[in-house]
């Protein structure tokens, strides 16, 4: 920790302390506005102005603060408004309803306001330049991951060009397999007689066995680049540090964004927690261990005992005893290893529980509030990350209260309409614009509501029982690697979450007309329809939310055991001494697709020689799995890999991982309260909609030409490497099964090849596919160049944008 880097927080602490001794002597003020009595229209017109300026003050970044003083205005007045004025204790359904609710909103508030003070300040710390050269130890733990997921992060390890270090495999399930790969690989095997205290007791055992200064450790998929210890390792100079943490980067999307059809238009559903909130916990030296991607000092952890084992979330419960003994932790929001996201929303579920369970856990037996020696920021932090977790009951209760007032007539919430609209909007309203500025491209507007409710029966029924019996429960390892051959729908997972979805239909369908129709025909209390309109439109909301949650338990087909990763870089397809330049436009250990530098087809079987900016290469053999154009008028080629060796795949998971800057490119769009909103409302059709494989074996050139096939005048429709359709005139005899196409490119310029019938295609048979013969694939090549030279590339691309939209 570099002393400029201090006296920089402690010039905003200072300000802080300034501001808020301001605030305390403005309080008397600020109880006046809060408890101003004024009427619904007056509360309205209010709630117009603040909202007004907030959305042009949302236009500039520095105005945040301004934005977030003006949502916990809002909603300490909406809160005061709902204590004083709306509690309803007519009847014993109302008073249940009314608490309850009421007790969800208390929960959001208390979220809300201590979201605000966690990200106060979110700046990117820099990394120090290392001066000691440490000995560092990186364990990989691993329990039930296949040999591949755990062969591929060694490999990275490995690969990593800090030269002080020794990779320990700590294998929990004592596999030979695991152990024949490590040695082969060159590192150490470490196992134990027993699975006690699970993965704290798997790293605990590997303590007594280690002796080096640093410990870096990486979950068994994760996969770090190869300047992470030379990145990291530098904090350690300030002998205070004694953990640093870094972003967590996942390469493939997980449930949400696979089976919403969301990938790359929404950030994944933890970037919020790695770009924003960890960030706002650096600053308060409260950034906590995540289990992953972390390097620990060994002294540290020797002088607390180890990694904690009470609970099931062994990381940030040993991270909370690093700080309670006065040590500091740095978080690098840098992108430096990359791991598997789950693919599942069973996966997902499970893995959440275990979080839940174990950040329950802590707040019952260690509760950070009452913790000696944490700072008063690192209490409030702490205690912000654990009771983020009890979200299953609120949001629970937030989607049944207007079911009760539809189907039992309870009334949560005593006040007319106008009133409900004119202080709630504001407290809504200003906390999303503010929660949008400060998530800005890493969470996007309502789409934290569609993660809780997936989740919130499950984490809701854990977190009560482990604040009841902290010792119930296990560590359940969370599957990776998963495949589906095809889309289904987990009605396991999501019974809860359909049940709720069938009742909030039943309700708008059944209930609402019947309450009308009870009004209509008992001339009751005009606010009454209010009460009708109001829960009815609350009903509607919360369904449109589960829809998109529902949604998310259609999984779709997941049938690559190996993610395709964006890489960009140079290769070359060869076959014999033909040399076809391009560049990678993706790479997984199973394939690749290329970009080609000039258009042209590929040959089926070939190889494909590849190489990074660092000189790293790979050269592989390869089968064509499609060829065509793609939407900017270039070639791209898939392809699969024949045949890897061990030095291949290895050389293969190097140039996909080992990047330094592997993963800084990733990026999101900003949000957008309205493009945000319609992706919620069209998610039915995305899920719905039917996903075509692209099967091309050779870029088309699309259009109309004279033509003649075994001697019979036609029209050409489209021209490939490969292929041709073909179109006989009305009343033509049946094609001849073999023959030679001749077509007439240009005036007066032909292209001719030996070509077979392979059967009509539509239109009642007169459009036919012919298949053409080529002796090698250079000849084909040169015949397709040619074609390629006479027509006009703006056609080709036209043609191109035909295909798609006919797909």
């Amino acid at each position: 920790m570099s002393r400029l880097e201090d006296e920089q927080k402690s010039l905003v602490r200072r300000r802080l302390a300034g501001v808020i001794l301001l605030a305390t002597a403005a309080l008397p003020l600020v109880h006046a506005a809060i408890v101003l009595p004024l009427t619904a229209v007056e509360q309205a017109k209010i709630s117009l102005v603040m909202l007004g300026a907030a959305l042009l003050a949302s236009r500039f970044q520095l105005l945040r603060p301004m934005i977030i003083f003006l949502s916990c205005f809002a909603s300490m007045r909406y809160f005061y408004w709902r204590i004083a004025w709306t509690i309803n204790l007519d009847s014993t359904v109302d008073a249940t309803a009314s608490v309850l609710l009421l007790a969800a909103e208390t929960y959001g508030v208390l979220i809300l306001f201590l979201g605000y003070f966690q990200s106060l300040e979110v700046r990117p710390r820099p990394a120090p330049s290392r001066r000691t050269a440490w000995r560092v130890d990186v364990l990989v733990p691993t329990y039930n991951e296949s040999e591949a997921i755990v062969r591929r992060t060694i490999i990275g390890a490995l690969a990593m060009s800090y030269p002080h270090k020794r990779v320990y495999v700590l294998d929990d399930a004592r596999r030979p397999e695991i152990e024949a790969m490590a040695r082969s690989l060159g590192c150490e095997y470490v196992t134990r007689p027993d699975n006690r205290h699970a993965k704290a007791g798997n790293l605990n055992h590997a303590l007594a066995l280690i002796d080096g200064e640093l410990i870096a450790i990486f979950d068994a998929d994760h996969v770090p680049v190869r300047g992470f210890l030379d990145t990291t390792v530098g904090f350690f100079e300030d002998p205070r540090v004694a953990l640093v943490q870094t972003a967590q980067h996942f390469f493939n999307p997980d449930p949400f964004e696979r089976n919403l059809g969301l990938t790359g238009r929404i950030p994944p559903e933890q970037s919020f927690f790695y770009h924003v909130v960890q960030p706002g916990n650096d600053f308060w030296n409260s950034a906590f261990f995540c289990g992953s991607c972390a390097v620990l000092r060994r002294s540290a952890l020797d002088a607390i005992g180890g990694f904690r084992t009470r609970t099931v979330t062994e990381d940030a419960h040993t991270s909370l005893e690093l700080h309670a003994r006065g040590y500091r932790s740095a978080y690098l929001r840098l992108p430096l290893a990359a791991g598997l996201a789950t693919e599942t929303l069973a996966a997902h579920v499970k893995q959440r529980m275990r979080w839940a369970r174990g950040m329950a856990q802590v707040l019952r037996v260690d509760c950070p509030l009452f913790k000696r020696g944490l700072t008063p920021a690192q209490r409030l932090n702490y205690f912000n990350a654990m009771l983020h977790f009890f979200f299953g009951i609120p949001r629970l209760i937030m989607i049944l209260a207007p079911l009760t007032f539809l189907f039992a007539g309870a009334h949560p919430i005593k006040a007319d309409a106008l009133a409900v609209v004119a202080y709630i909007l504001p407290h809504i309203g200003l906390s999303t614009i503010a929660n949008s500025m400060i998530g800005r491209q890493y969470r996007h507007s309502f789409w934290a509501s569609v993660y809780e409710v997936s989740i919130a029966p499950f984490t809701a029924g854990v977190t009560l029982l482990a604040l009841v019996n902290p010792r119930l429960g296990r560590f359940d390892v969370t599957a990776k690697g998963t495949t589906l051959d095809r889309a289904r729908f987990d009605f396991e997972t999501s019974r809860v979450t359909l049940a709720l979805l069938l009742l909030s239909v039943a309700a708008l369908a059944v209930a609402f007309p019947v309450r009308l129709f009870l009004f209509s025909t008992n001339r009751s209390d005009p606010s009454e329809l209010d009460a009708i309109v109001m829960n009815s439109l609350w009903a509607l909301g919360n369904l449109v939310v589960l829809v998109a949650a529902t949604c998310v338990a259609y999984e779709q087909p997941q049938q690559r055991a190996a993610p395709r990763i964006r890489r960009r870089h140079p290769c070359a397809i060869v076959l014999g001494e033909e040399r076809i330049a391009g560049r990678t436009w993706d790479l997984s250990e199973s394939g690749l697709r290329v970009v080609l530098a000039h258009p042209g087809p590929v040959p089926h079987e070939c190889r494909v020689s590849i190489e990074d900016e660092s000189g790293r290469r790979c050269d592989a053999a390869v089968r064509r799995v499609r060829c065509d154009w793609n939407p900017s008028g270039q070639v791209e080629a898939a392809f699969a890999f024949t045949a890897i060796d061990d030095a291949t795949h290895r050389a293969l998971v190097e140039l996909i991982f080992s990047g330094d800057q592997s993963w800084s490119a990733e990026n999101y769009p900003p949000d957008r309260l309205a493009r945000s909103f319609w992706y919620l409302l069209t998610t039915v059709w995305r899920v719905m909609r039917p996903r075509v494989a692209r099967t091309e074996q050779s870029p088309r050139l699309t259009g109309e030409w004279r033509a003649w096939y075994a001697g019979l005048e036609c029209r050409c429709l489209w021209l490939s490497g490969d292929g041709a359709l073909v179109e006989l005139p009305a009343g033509a005899p049946g094609p001849a099964e073999q023959g030679t196409l001749r077509v007439e490119i240009d005036s007066n310029r032909f292209v001719e090849a030996r070509a077979t019938s392979a059967g009509s295609n539509e239109d009642g048979g007169r459009r036919i596919v012919l298949r053409l013969q080529w002796p090698d694939f250079a000849e084909m090549r040169e015949w397709w160049m040619n074609v390629h030279s006479l027509y006009p590339t703006a056609s080709m691309v036209a043609g191109w944008r035909r295909l798609a939209r006919m797909r």
